[in-house]
């Protein structure tokens, strides 16, 4: 990493319902924009026990799930250089 270097969150579902279970960026973060980075933060979202897993399509599921307590969200250290297509 160097100094000033931009990285966004990017979610992956830990416990996903299915291999149709992509990450997820926030809203507004896509190639061409001024908030696109190169570097992503890997934040895990993990269902809860109990707790029956469902397909997360976006940043707004997320905040909701996890409002609702049905899901964990733990930061990592890990940075990823990867592209969004």
């Amino acid at each position: 990493m160097a100094p000033g270097n931009v990285v966004a969150p990017l979610f992956t579902v830990t416990n996903p319902v299915g291999a149709q279970q992509h990450n997820i960026a926030e809203e507004n973060i896509a190639p061409g924009q001024t908030k696109y980075p190169p570097l992503w933060g890997i934040i895990k979202v993990t269902f809860k026990a109990g707790v029956k897993p469902h397909l997360i399509t976006s940043y707004a599921q997320i905040k909701k799930a996890q409002a609702a307590g049905k899901v964990t969200i733990i930061k990592t250290p890990l940075v990823v250089n990867c592209p969004v297509v």
